[in-house]
């Protein structure tokens, strides 16, 4: 309205006027009708929560792959093409962008949408996932998990290559889909957790598809792991695998079963069905070799009667010679030993040395490279064969040889040495005369180009001496069981030396009589630094420096400092009981044995793992972290053992308190040691090594 002086004005127009009472009603109940036709849809988008991705909906919904889904008729997928809503639903799902990741979920749920738009919702997340979408894969794992059924197909839903089988079907070692990578990678750790669906359908493409991703994890490990974590369904299958699968061979009856089934297992503790699936005995396996496994299966208790005969048969532990020569680094303790044959005659249990690290310091010891220790001689370290020479096919079947060929007619080459047979050996070896071949020297000549020639090329038949002043003392350790032996040294044209080791008799005797051979091989003796007396002298034999005598010992360095970040235990503290302040190889161990949450102790963990190396350990597996009266000798001499900075802190191994150990400060003038707490960060260690007076 709008008054000019007292007289009021309608600028209404004359057709316009309100709803009457019946409009309004009718327009409520149409509001009302589309309201409810549309609550389907709001439903629907609800259910999703975090909301849709209309990239990703218009692409399910148009129904549309071509040229990027299927592209080789057996399920490869291929971006689709860039602008287009599939490519942004695809790069969006694979990178889990907005919500398109849950938009392709949701559709792909048989609740959800029409069978169309799970079909194409499903090629999204294959699309997705084959281009690393992690999140995608996801998918057809969780499917398979808790849809999958009882039967074949299992998780094949055999139409469009849209689940797992596709995966797990794709080769091995032509495999270039990430999605495939990440779906096996996953697969290693849940199958072990013996869920039905994804074992059955994993092993079951395995056995269809030889040579698959599915054969990558469809493994006895898998029955394995889980009889270790107490499920008894999977000692069933490991104690009597199923030969409708061609799943024959027991896998975890004894310790050489699980080596020979999973080559990688690590060394622990194993739940062992030879008492039967429903009675799994736990036992510790060494898993480094299959002879270490046998051995200790059958060192257990009560012994594995499958990890004795093993052994027996393949002669890993009838001696403690077979026990450190079969398993390299055997520590010393007792053995149960089947030299009494194998099972079901009880093994002997014998106590056995441990394995000379350095084959110098035990006459008989077994070598890493299978010879045998035979003693110092003329400046040298001598080594044997583990066993008399065998003769050649053409010969007497006893190993014996004669001297020469057996001939009448002998010759006197002049191969006179008392003390080195090498020097014979190079006389008899270039000889070219009627009496060629020298059988005894051609026995060793014969082994330098042998395949099992313990990796030396340089075996010769001993000299005189050789025989009498090595072989004789040590003909037990040895393992000289047999009569008498050839040497090289000639004693005239028609003799050479031989003699019998059990009883010192030595002689000249005709090179046509028939004697045994124990070829010999040496290696020049390394200056024994310790022996000079003089800290800081460098070893020839290793590289190593000598540190210093302490406590009936002498001890050995590197000859650099090894730099890093080192505490000596985590934030957590807690007492560990290495607190000898004289042996720190007994704290060490300690430390090394250790399972908490302090675990790696850095310091300690550092110089056991230099016995793990091939070059920085000097040729050496006994290194460990000093005791705080061990550093001690280092600190005294540290002038002449050189590498210390002119101002830093060491830690020993020695604990002092529950948060605290023993650690040195050095500087160019004093050596001091004191207690700090474990959590400290030292920059520099010196590990040490030692050996008996």
């Amino acid at each position: 309205m709008k008054y000019c002086g007292r007289k009021r004005i309608s600028l209404t127009p004359p057709f316009q006027k309100g709803f009457t009472l019946m409009e309004m009603m009718i327009s409520m109940v149409v509001i009302a009708i589309l309201m409810a036709a549309s609550m389907p849809m709001i439903t629907q988008f609800a259910t999703a929560k975090t909301g849709v991705d209309k990239n990703t909906m218009k692409c399910i919904t148009a129904n549309d792959s071509t040229g990027w889904y299927d592209t080789d008729g057996n399920g490869a997928t291929t971006m689709p093409a860039t602008g287009t809503v599939c490519y942004s639903a695809v790069s969006d799902t694979q990178y889990n962008r907005g919500k398109a990741l849950n938009t392709a979920l949701w559709y792909a749920d048989p609740t959800h949408g029409t069978s169309t738009q799970q079909a194409m919702a499903k090629k999204v997340l294959r699309a997705a996932c084959d281009q690393g979408g992690e999140k995608a894969c996801d998918y057809f794992i969780k499917n398979c998990w808790a849809n999958g059924i009882g039967t074949v197909p299992y998780c094949d839903d055999e139409a469009n290559f849209s689940d797992i089988t596709y995966y797990l079907d794709l080769p091995s070692a032509t495999n270039t889909n990430h999605g495939a990578t990440y779906i096996a990678e996953q697969l290693e750790g849940l199958l072990p957790k013996m869920i039905t669906t994804l074992i059955h359908e994993t092993f079951y493409d395995c056995d269809q598809h030889p040579g698959s991703i599915a054969c990558d994890v469809a493994k006895p490990e898998v029955y394995i792991k889980a009889c270790n974590n107490g499920n008894s369904d999977a000692c069933t299958v490991a104690y009597d695998p199923d030969p409708l699968n061609h799943l024959i061979t027991p896998y975890n009856r004894s310790c050489n079963q699980i080596k020979a089934v999973w080559n990688a297992a690590p060394t622990g503790n194993y739940m062992l069905t030879y008492n039967g699936a429903d009675s799994p005995v736990e036992v510790n396996c060494t898993m480094t070799s299959l002879p270490s496994a046998a051995i200790t299966g059958c060192n257990a208790s009560p012994y594995v009667a499958d990890d004795c005969t093993y052994a027996y048969n393949h002669n890993y532990n009838q001696s403690c010679s077979q026990i450190v020569s079969t398993w390299v680094q055997a520590p010393a303790g007792t053995y149960n030993l089947t030299s009494g044959g194998a099972p079901p005659i009880a093994p002997v249990a014998t106590t056995c040395p441990a394995i000379d690290p350095n084959c110098t310091n035990t006459i008989g010891s077994t070598c890493p490279d299978g010879t045998i220790f035979a003693g110092n001689y003329n400046g040298y370290h001598l080594f044997t064969t583990a066993t008399d020479a065998s003769s050649p096919t053409n010969l007497p079947t006893n190993n014996t040889f004669t001297w020469n060929n057996g001939a009448t007619n002998l010759i006197f080459l002049n191969a006179t040495d008392m003390f080195d047979g090498k020097n014979n050996y190079t006389i008899i070896t270039s000889a070219v005369n009627s009496n060629v071949p020298y059988r005894a020297e051609e026995a060793c000549a014969s082994l330098r180009n042998s395949p099992s020639n313990y990796g030396h090329a340089d075996w010769y038949l001993p000299a005189y001496n050789e025989l009498r002043y090595v072989f004789t003392p040590n003909y037990i350790e040895l393992g000289l069981g047999n009569s008498a032996y050839w040497g090289s040294t000639e004693g005239g044209a028609d003799t050479a030396a031989s003699g019998y080791a059990y009883s010192n008799n030595y002689n000249f005797n005709s090179k046509l009589s028939s004697y045994y051979v124990r070829c010999l091989r040496y290696e020049t003796t390394p200056n024994d630094c310790s022996a000079l007396g003089v800290t800081g002298t460098p070893c020839d034999a290793d590289g190593t420096l000598y540190a210093g005598y302490y406590n009936n010992r002498y001890f050995f360095v590197p000859p650099v400092n090894e730099v890093g970040s080192y505490t000596w235990s985590s934030a957590t503290l807690s007492t560990t009981n290495a607190t000898s302040t004289t042996d720190g190889d007994y704290n060490t161990n300690i430390l090394a044995g250790l399972t908490n949450s302090e675990t790696p102790y850095k310091a300690a963990k550092f110089c056991t793992d230099m016995n793990a190396g091939a070059f920085a350990n000097y040729g050496h597996i006994d290194w460990y972290l000093p005791s705080s009266g061990e550093f001690g000798i280092l600190c005294a001499n540290r002038n002449s053992i050189g590498g210390f900075p002119a101002d830093a802190w060491y830690w020993t191994s020695t604990e002092t308190y529950a948060n605290y150990a023993a650690y040195f400060h050095l500087t160019t003038t004093s050596c001091a040691g004191m207690s700090g707490s474990k959590i400290n960060t030292y920059p520099h260690l010196r590990c040490v090594r030692r050996e008996p007076q």
